[in-house]
């Protein structure tokens, strides 16, 4: 179910990379399939420290899971925002940021 999921969802994505960019090679489709990758890799590194009898605190192992999923999303990002990035998506993006916006006095009140 796993699969089906991110399958359907990759698909989806894929079409809307096609119509933003007006042909097939988005990088949507690989990066949704690549997702239950890394879940079922996560939860089979699981499963061995387990019946290893590996214990971690609860606070370790979230720490740990943190890391993991930001490692694979930094990874695997350039994947999906690649095409968009060479198709010009972000070039002329007006950039919002909350903290510069107050540092600079634009978002507090006079």
């Amino acid at each position: 179910m796993l699969s089906l999921a991110f399958f359907i969802s990759a698909i989806i994505h894929h079409a809307g990379d096609y119509m933003l960019l007006g042909y097939w090679g988005g990088g949507s489709f690989t990066f949704f399939m690549l997702q239950p990758c890394a879940i079922t890799f996560e939860e089979l590194v699981v499963g061995f420290s387990r019946r290893a009898g590996i214990q971690f605190s609860s606070g370790l192992s979230r720490i740990i899971g943190l890391v993991w999923v930001g490692i694979w999303f930094a990874h695997t990002a350039p994947i999906l925002l690649e095409p968009h990035l060479r198709a010009g998506f972000f070039e002329d993006a007006n950039s919002v940021s909350l903290i510069l916006g107050v540092w600079e006095g634009k978002w507090v009140p006079s």
